[in-house]
């Protein structure tokens, strides 16, 4: 998978736009890079385009990603918006995932498939 990492200082939000297929290893290196530019600019909010990415985790992995962003340092102070294709092949992983976060009470991350919307949210909280 490849990524980019960027900051937007017009909104303070640091972007992380991904293409190609994803494996746990990928995701930890690109949260690994995003926290990286995050401290830089003293940021604490995530648009995660992931338009054009599919995800390529098990199930078990997917299951425990919440644990394993948190412990990484994505913490409850953090927006994260995260912005996936409305048919993208791993629309289920997408689905998945959003279940786990909101099922573990975890509020500060949010799906999207529309690009608009996400921006929105981060900046307005609505």
């Amino acid at each position: 998978m490849q990524w980019v990492v960027d900051y937007l200082p017009e909104s303070a939000v640091v972007r992380v736009t991904t293409e190609g297929s994803m494996t746990l290893d990928d995701n930890l290196a690109f949260i690994t890079d995003a926290l990286a530019v995050s401290k830089t600019h003293g940021a604490i909010r995530f648009l995660v385009d992931h338009r054009k990415m599919i995800p390529a985790l098990k199930i078990e992995e997917l299951f425990d990603l919440p644990v394993i962003n948190a412990r990484m340092g994505v913490d409850p102070n953090m927006c994260v918006a995260v912005v996936y294709s409305p048919d993208s092949p791993g629309r289920d992983d997408f689905f998945f995932y959003d279940a786990r976060t909101r099922g573990k009470g975890i509020r500060n991350i949010r799906m999207f498939t529309d690009m608009e919307h996400a921006l929105d949210w981060l900046i307005t909280g609505d």
